[in-house]
């Protein structure tokens, strides 16, 4: 065939192989078309593909710069085509923390094409300029400072696009969602989607997004149910640098449960991944959780001397959108190490973003910080505006490290009554939660506090008939109504309504407390 004609045949196919995941079976097609691809709109095919390549499997800095090379030949023929490879381009930087680049280069060249992904990009730039990450230039209007820019999050085009939302991931849970479609439910489509497709890659982006979803929700089951899935592919088609992105967040989520050994083994499975690749986000976000290990186990000043170090430029875990949003954890470590010098202007800094921001988690985080830098009654104001943050509740752990927090401050103010209230409703949700290392936490807080903490008593599961037994153990594990009602040959209606009397008797009310319940332990021990 005509050698243009045959670059065109190589690089779809190349496209198709890499969306079922063999990517060294793709570069090796896109090494035989480039020679022969003459079209520019190709050329920009085969920058994508390689880009998408090196990003998931590879260097994150050198997939931008191939993204960008690649979107810049079609900026001025094939806008639909150049948008989609610039919005890659920006994951990239943002994994590579080459945040700079998403400002100086990817925005400017976005701006040529307008539509969805210039807003996207541009609400992406303006929360990077506004948590100091980049510096600000004048972009829009003159005169303006990013402090004076209004919060986006309803506009229409504000809603995180997916391909950086794995990298932003509070931004997108702790958002308003779109169309009233819960941040989880909206990205499980997604995921739904390219599996019937029968798609690998982009299955793998969507996964990605979805179990920081699920964690930050509450759903901690389900978050390991799709990391884990994720990991299985990307390690089956030879990803590493996806696999060591699903191996921190389930690292994360060991440590809010007290997995302590298998949060390290996860930690140093990611690091090692991440080294060669030189993946910083995943270094950075590994760190964090090592951090917060040691927080849990009582060693805050370890952990706070991690959490700085990922604000230091050469330092191997650095990266500094992951440290603007390890803040929260940052202060508290300071606090209870009782080593505050330098935290109010950092609280200041995040503040700064916050009000740009305008999303639940932020502006929590934020007012969160400025009470555990603040005494007396400001530190009491700051605490209940944070637990008066519109949307908290659907925030379960940060509300319940809030009102544990707050319930520490108020037993050292000599309140105990009061801390009682905010101790107790820590426990309840870090219990239904089942984070271990916080449930101890808060036991202790309410031991000092003058009570004894009572944990529910697993006697009245010898109340459950043996089906309510078996339904309540697949629920337990993250079945929905339907698939339960499948594998017992049950109506999905039957199952609901086992399910509501299995809640009456065990003195619960949803799945997520139903995930705390011990089905193995002796009657009358502790649940």
């Amino acid at each position: 065939p005509e050698p243009s004609a045959r670059a065109r045949r190589l690089v779809a196919a190349a496209e198709y192989l890499w969306e079922v995941g063999h990517g060294q079976r793709a570069q090796e097609l896109l090494d035989d078309a480039e020679p022969l691809a003459t079209d520019r709109t190709v050329c920009a095919r085969i920058a994508h593909v390689r880009g998408a390549v090196e990003l998931s499997a590879g260097a994150p800095a050198i997939a931008c710069t191939l993204l960008l090379e690649g979107a810049r030949q079609v900026i001025d023929r094939n806008r639909q085509q150049a948008g989609k490879t610039l919005v890659l381009a920006a994951w990239a930087a943002l994994a590579a923390d080459q945040l700079d680049r998403i400002v100086d280069q990817i925005l400017p060249a976005v701006a040529q094409l307008g539509g969805d992904e210039h807003q996207q990009l541009s609400v992406l730039a303006d929360s990077l300029i506004a948590a100091g990450l980049v510096p600000w230039q004048p972009r829009r209007e003159a005169g303006a400072s990013p402090a004076d820019a209004p919060a986006r999050q309803d506009a229409p085009g504000a809603w995180p696009h997916p391909a950086f939302t794995w990298m932003w991931p509070t931004l997108v849970v702790a958002g308003p969602p779109r169309d009233d479609v819960p941040a989880d439910e909206w990205l499980a489509r997604s995921v739904a989607a390219r599996r019937a497709a029968g798609t690998v890659s982009s299955l793998m982006i969507a996964l990605a997004n979805l179990a920081p979803a699920q964690a930050s929700l509450g759903k901690w089951s389900a978050a390991v149910q799709t990391a884990t899935e994720g990991l299985q592919i990307a390690r089956e088609t030879g990803q590493g640098a996806m696999a060591a992105h699903f191996l921190a967040i389930l690292a994360v989520i060991a440590a809010e449960q007290g997995r302590d050994d298998d949060c390290r083994r996860l930690v140093n499975e990611a690091l090692t991944a991440a080294a060669p690749h030189r993946l910083a986000a995943v270094a950075a976000f590994a760190s964090w959780t090592l951090a917060t290990l040691e927080l849990n186990e009582g060693h805050p000043a370890a952990a706070l001397r991690r959490l700085r170090a990922l604000s230091v430029r050469q330092h191997p875990t650095a990266h500094s959108a992951i440290a603007l949003l390890a803040t929260g954890t940052l202060v508290e470590a300071a606090a209870r190490a009782d080593d505050l010098e330098g935290m109010r202007a950092v609280v200041s800094r995040f503040e700064l973003w916050a009000r740009q921001d305008g999303r639940t988690w932020t502006l929590l985080v934020a007012r969160r910080c400025r009470a555990l830098v603040s005494t007396g009654d400001e530190a009491e104001r700051h605490f209940q505006a944070a637990l008066a943050t519109d949307g908290i509740g659907e925030l379960p752990f940060e509300l319940a490290r809030t009102e544990l927090l707050y319930g520490e401050w108020l037993r050292r103010a000599r309140r105990r009554a009061d801390a009682r209230t905010h101790l107790h409703a820590a426990l309840d949700l870090f219990e239904s939660l089942g984070a271990a290392p916080w449930v101890e936490r808060s036991v202790v807080e309410l031991r000092a506090s003058g009570e004894t903490a009572r944990r529910r008593d697993s006697s009245t599961l010898l109340d459950l008939t043996p089906q309510e037994s078996q339904i309540a153990r697949l629920a337990r594990e993250g079945r929905t109504n339907r698939e339960i009602a499948v594998q017992l040959f049950l109506s999905p209606h039957t199952v609901s309504y086992h399910l509501h009397k299995i809640y009456t008797k065990l003195g619960i009310a949803s799945r997520a407390e139903l995930r705390t319940v011990d089905f193995d332990a002796p009657p009358g021990d502790a649940g």
